[in-house]
């Protein structure tokens, strides 16, 4: 039997046709649209592959290029990806296998970067992935792998409920005698209310924000309207009382963001907004929702309202982590330096 033949195609694709096919599969996420990347990264620093199993179109991956001034040096990162899960196929390990090598040989081999890759995928206890990273030459970094809770939605809405902590059944109990008002949708006014929301959250706790929330808005600005992201507002009393911002791209809902007023807080309103939210992501087919990243330690009261939420439905998982590849010793040491610069600046900026 003839071996597959892998190729890999880079930049040779427009947006649309990015979007058209990113939407094929399963595993796609808002850190592959080209809206994230231009917004978070500039357009012009973005590289595009996709890899071809003969004809087919099998993985994708969009990478950001950062070079240090006045040297040919840099960095290929890709976020959340590679993304390789077709729907409604059978997914083969070898297609990320091969996708992994081709894109080693295009951006360390031919380009001379140092790769970087965050990959999207659950570590198990089997290390499938650790093992096949491994065998491509990539080195785990020591970045804290992703952290998360995840709700499995493939039982009914009667079911998902019984499986909500007691005391956070009882909160939505309270929540949804208050007259509270679930509005829903994907317009920049309802986007600019979540926004509200949050930044009168972080004004009166005064907690450091690991993202730039506001990115947000000019990403969802340029997302096609299949790919836009979906705001829950809860309204009491005609005011504002909680926002919250979800991607639903692949299979699942992502929760980016959500913030509440002080007089939501005293009704509950969180609890009953993302029961909502919940219910829409079941109604609209998609088969789990990622609570958006935990932190116990830094952040206790998020993290057991999210562990409460997922409740009998849901489970804690790690992704498998970050992983590096590069040619040069030299490059290596160059770019962790200049990094970890950058890291430290932006750092002391945001606690500032």
């Amino acid at each position: 039997m003839a071996e597959s033949i892998y190729a890999i195609e880079v930049d040779k694709i427009n947006k649309e046709e990015w979007y058209d096919i990113l939407q094929t599969f399963s595993d796609a996420s808002l850190y592959q649209t080209w809206a994230y990347g231009a917004v978070r990264w500039g357009e012009k620093n973005l590289s595009h592959a996709i890899v071809k199993c003969g004809n087919k179109i099998v993985a994708m991956a969009q990478l950001t290029i950062m070079k240090l001034p006045l040297l040919n040096i840099g960095i290929a990162y890709l976020s959340q990806g590679p993304v390789w899960h077709l729907r409604n196929n059978e997914t083969s390990p070898e297609i990320l296998h091969k996708t992994l090598q081709l894109i080693k040989k295009e951006y360390c081999e031919k380009r001379g970067l140092f790769l970087r890759i965050l990959p999207n995928e659950e570590d198990d206890e089997t290390k499938f992935f650790h093992k096949l990273y491994e065998s491509e030459g990539f080195k785990l970094s020591d970045k804290k792998p992703y952290r998360t809770l995840i709700i499995d939605l493939s039982k009914s809405t009667e079911e998902l409920r019984k499986g909500l902590d007691k005391k956070w059944r009882n909160r939505l109990t309270s929540s949804e005698k208050k007259g509270i008002r679930v509005v829903s949708g994907t317009s920049n006014d309802l986007f600019e209310k979540a926004l509200a929301t949050y930044h009168e959250m972080h004004q009166r706790k005064k907690f450091m924000a690991i993202t730039d929330v506001d990115e947000f808005r000019e990403i969802q600005k340029d997302l096609p309207d299949s790919l836009k992201m979906q705001i829950f507002i809860g309204i009491y009393g005609g005011a504002l009382a909680y926002g919250c911002v979800y991607a639903a791209i692949g299979d699942g809902g992502l929760w980016l963001l959500g913030g509440t007023t002080k007089e939501g807080m005293e009704i509950n309103v969180s609890y009953l907004v993302q029961w909502k939210v919940l219910e829409w992501l079941k109604q609209k087919g998609y088969c789990f929702a990622d609570l958006g990243g935990i932190n116990s330690e830094l952040n206790p009261g998020v993290f057991h309202f999210k562990q409460d939420f997922a409740g009998k439905n849901g489970k804690e998982i790690y992704h498998i982590g970050e992983y590096e590849a590069c040619n040069s010793a030299l490059v290596s040491i160059l770019l962790k330096f200049a990094d970890s610069l950058r890291k430290g600046y932006r750092f002391i900026t945001r606690a500032i």
